[in-house]
Order: structure tokens, then C-alpha cells, then sequence
């Protein structure tokens, strides 16, 4: 059985996020990820399963958790 690894952009594209926001999801564990040299790689199994989780939660509920910006 084949595993598809897909790239962050390709990630992004999915989601409809931006390409930090997605690396964001990746760090902070929200979305299983190996590192393939500097760059990171997601089975598509894994993000189906972040994608699971994440429509299960309540409306309101964000995914990622921005630090404020200073002003």
C-alpha cells in the first residue's frame, strides 16, 4: 500500500490557509508531519485525520493560536 506524502503548499491549498499558518499546525502537533531533509512532509492518512478532528470540534474553536502583535 502506497502512502502519498503531500507538501506544505499542497497543504495550504487544501485547507485554504496560508503556507505559515499551516507550518504553525504542523509545530504545534495539530497536524502529524515528518521532516523529509528542511522540508516537511504530511501523509494525506494524517491529514484526513486533522481534518476529522478539526470539523468534529465546536463552532468558535480555532485551529491555530496566534500570539498578539505587540503595537
Amino acid at each position: 500500500m502506497s502512502r502519498s506524502a503531500l507538501s506544505i503548499t499542497k497543504i495550504s491549498r487544501i485547507l485554504d490557509e496560508s503556507e505559515n499558518t499551516t507550518r504553525r499546525l504542523i509545530t504545534s502537533g495539530k497536524i502529524r508531519a515528518s521532516r523529509v531533509g528542511q522540508q516537511w512532509r504530511v501523509f494525506q492518512s494524517d491529514l484526513d485525520i486533522y481534518l476529522t478532528e478539526s470539523s468534529n470540534r465546536p463552532q468558535g474553536e480555532h485551529n491555530v493560536t496566534e500570539e498578539p502583535v505587540a503595537r
